[in-house]
Formats: C-alpha cells, structure tokens, sequence
C-alpha cells in the first residue's frame, strides 16, 4: 500500500491523476489506521483532510469501501505471507518449484482464498458495479476467471511483466533493429513474445532471439527458444527447466514465502504501534523489496481509466470462448477492456498453452470441497506434475490444508 500510495502521489503532483479518495479496506482496522499516519507524513499531498490531493480514509466495512468507489483495486492474500509460505513448501516437499501463481502452489492459494474472492465479488456486483475491478491477487488468471464467473462483470487483471520485459527487448534491439513490434498471448506469467517485425513489417524473430541472447535477456536454453520461435516471460522458466528452479528454491536456507512473513510481520508490528518513531523502521522494511508494478502498470491504468483515454495495453481478460483467463493486447476504453486479436502461438509454445488451458479449466470446475481424486485429476494435468502417483501424493496434503483452513479461522 505504500509503494502503491506513493505512485497515486507521484502523478496526482504531475497531474496525471485529479484529486482523490482512497479507501483502505481490511479486517485489521488499526493496521489500517496505523499506515494511514505513516503515510500521511511521507508523501506530497495525502492526509485524511478534504482538501488533501488523495485523502485516505481506513475502513473494515467492506460496503463503506466500495460504495460510489469508480475503481476497486483488489490486491488481498488469504492466509497472508504464511499461506504463501505453506503453498511453497506444498509443492517443494514433492520435488516440484515452488511459486505463489504457478502450479501446486498456485492452486493451493486459490482455493484457499476463493470464498473471499467470491465475497469481493458479490459486493462488487451488488454496490458499485459500475466501478472498474482491477485484480492483483495471484494466482491472477484463476482469481480474475472466478471473479468474473461470480460478479457476471468484467474484472481487467493487471500484471508490468509483459510490459517490462517487452521494453528490455525493444531497449536491446534498438542500436541493430530500430522500432520493433510483436505479439504478446498467452496466460500470465506463462506466455510468450512472439512475430517480432521491424519498423517496415519485415520479419526480424531470428534477429531478435539473438541480440536478446546476447543481451542475456533469454529465460531459458537459446536452442529451445529458437526452434520455439517465441521469448517466454521469465516465470515459464519453472515449467521449462523445473529441475534447475527446484535445486534454485533447495538452495535457499528459507522459502520465498517466510522470508516475506517475517517482512510482513515486522511491518505489522511498526504499524499498529502508531508513533512517529516507528516510521524509519517502516522505511527501512519497504526499501528492502522491489514494488514498481504500481508505477509501471497499476497507476498508469487506473489514470487511463479516469481519464477516458483509449490506450493498448496487454492485460489479463476472461475469454469466453475457451472458459478462462489470458494475457494478451487489449484496447482500453474506460472502464473496458477490449481484447485484440493476436496471430497464432508458434507450435511448440501452442501446445503448452492448451495443456495450462485444460488445467486452469479443471481448477475452476473444482467445487466448494473437493475430494482427494478431484484435486489429484487437476494437478494431473499440470505440465510440472509428470507422474500420477505425485498428483495423488500432492491431493492428499492439500487436501488436509484445505480441511484445515475450513474449520479453522476465516482466511
């Protein structure tokens, strides 16, 4: 929220944004009321005045946050940092990398938060569904299709790696290439670049795999990428060489997840205790992670929205006609986003795709409390879960998870 806070300031100052509300939703009202102070006392313009250029207002009712709301931006984590924590370790216990979005992690922190998206869902629907519904949460894309599914509007899924990683190609090209443009598709964080052309529309995919190798812009193996004929964004690393990410993940003395519990309850404990003193603390803590996507993508959207301007840009969209969510070049008008039409995947790349397609499908048939052979069909279909025996081995642990946060606390 900070990183976040401070990039709604940086534009409102050079007047991409006008004035504004911010409603801090959460069930943790002091925490809430905690990094409003800090706040206030950091960034140009925010306070809790009318007359603040973004005035910020903490609330635990979830009815109060959205009512007359033009853009809700849903960024919750049910189960917090430990549950990421614990969808790592599902996943690397069974010899398979650990990754928030992706894989058996991935569908352990989905299911786990979906009664909350679905309660963010109808309240949408029911208070302001004329307000624009940006989704952060991961695992994006079954998070956003279930978002959809529920509300029967449509939520824009937002994510800076394809722009990021698009400016790094263009940036590398540029002295050999000029101006390049390419196709982007797939699912997110698992799709490609991809009918790179130069400023006259001649063909340059070979030249651009190339300077990009030189660069050491390449996620994975030169080889597999050129006979693929498409760059992969740098997470589709995990399903191409999973046994180099797992000896990665095995290094560490901590998983991802815990070193972002013990962050994130340092954080907790500066905030509730709401005094000045804390605040160099929280400095501290923030600068120790890496949070642009807010400057990258988030604000730059929301200021598209406000300001009614058309604008491309690739983002996460239901797609009806295959029951899921994908990444790709969407025309944004208002409040909607519109897909444009992307030339086909190259073959090898188009496989994968359809093998994530049928697993997120079988994740979003999944009911309210599936059974051990239910979660094992899913996993099943996982790229990175190559033997039925580990998709029953996987069921079974997730399955004591998922019983475990039904009759405990409320995520």
């Amino acid at each position: 929220m900070p990183a976040f806070v401070r990039a709604l300031s940086r534009s409102v100052q050079e007047g991409g944004l006008p004035f504004l509300e911010l409603r801090l939703f959460g069930r943790a009202l002091v925490r809430a009321e905690g990094m409003i102070d800090y706040l206030k006392g950091r960034f140009v313009g925010v306070g809790r005045g009318s007359g603040d250029a973004i005035r910020l207002v903490g609330t635990s009712d979830l009815e109060a946050a959205m009512d007359g709301a033009d853009i809700i931006v849903s960024q919750v984590r049910a189960g917090g940092m430990a549950g990421r924590d614990s969808d790592e370790r599902l996943a690397l216990s069974h010899g398979i990398p650990g990754d928030e979005g992706l894989g058996p992690s991935g569908l352990s922190a989905f299911l786990r938060g979906r009664s909350l998206t679905d309660e963010l869902a109808r309240a949408w629907s029911s208070i302001a569904p004329d307000a624009a519904f940006l989704q952060l949460t991961n695992p994006l894309g079954l998070t956003l299709e279930r978002t959809a599914r529920t509300s029967g509007l449509q939520p824009i899924g937002l994510c800076e790696l394809p722009m990021t990683t698009s400016q790094s190609l263009r940036d590398a090209v540029r002295a050999e290439l000029g101006e390049i443009t390419h196709a982007h598709y797939g699912l997110n964080h698992q799709a490609w670049l991809y009918d790179f052309s130069d400023a006259t529309g001649r063909p340059c995919t070979d030249a651009v795999i190339e300077i990009a190798d030189r660069s050491g812009l390449l996620p994975v193996d030169l080889d597999r990428i050129r006979s693929e004929r498409a760059i992969p964004v740098n997470y589709l690393r995990l399903l191409y060489e999973p046994h180099d990410e797992l000896a990665r993940q095995q290094s560490r003395l901590r998983t991802r997840g815990m070193e972002l519990s013990d962050w994130n309850r340092a954080l907790h404990k500066a905030y509730v205790r709401g005094d000045p003193a804390s605040h160099p603390v929280i400095d501290n803590l923030l600068a120790t992670r890496r949070m642009d996507w807010y400057d990258l993508m988030v604000v730059p959207t929301i200021a598209a929205i406000i300001n009614g301007e058309p604008h491309e840009i690739v983002l996460n969209v239901s797609d009806r006609n295959i029951g899921v969510c994908t990444e790709g070049c969407c025309r944004l008008v208002g409040k909607t986003a519109m897909p444009l039409a992307s030339p086909p995947l190259p073959n090898a790349p188009r496989s994968l795709f359809e093998k994530l397609i049928a697993y997120e499908y079988s994740a979003l048939a999944l009911g309210d409390a599936p059974s051990r052979t239910d979660l094992a069909e899913t996993l099943n279909l996982h790229p990175l879960v190559d033997k039925e025996e580990t998709a029953h081995a996987i069921a079974s642990d997730l399955f004591l998870l998922l019983s475990a946060t039904q009759h405990g606390e409320r995520p």
